[in-house]
């Protein structure tokens, strides 16, 4: 099950665009599979969560 949190929506906008701009790309280009832009897709995700850690965050505002 997967745990709901607030949600930061400028970060999410981030993400969302980061993916679109992906997409787009593979569409007309065509250099990935499905299964490569789920992997991409699952990095960006991964990428900004790390970014916007709590842990990161507090260490940044110290």
């Amino acid at each position: 099950m997967v745990e709901h949190k607030d949600v930061n929506p400028d970060v999410a906008k981030r993400i969302l665009q980061k993916i679109l701009v992906k997409e787009n790309l593979n569409i007309k280009q065509k250099n990935k599979s499905a299964r490569e832009m789920v992997k991409t897709i699952q990095d960006i995700i991964q990428e900004e969560v790390k970014s916007y850690s709590p842990a990161k965050r507090t260490t940044a505002n110290s």
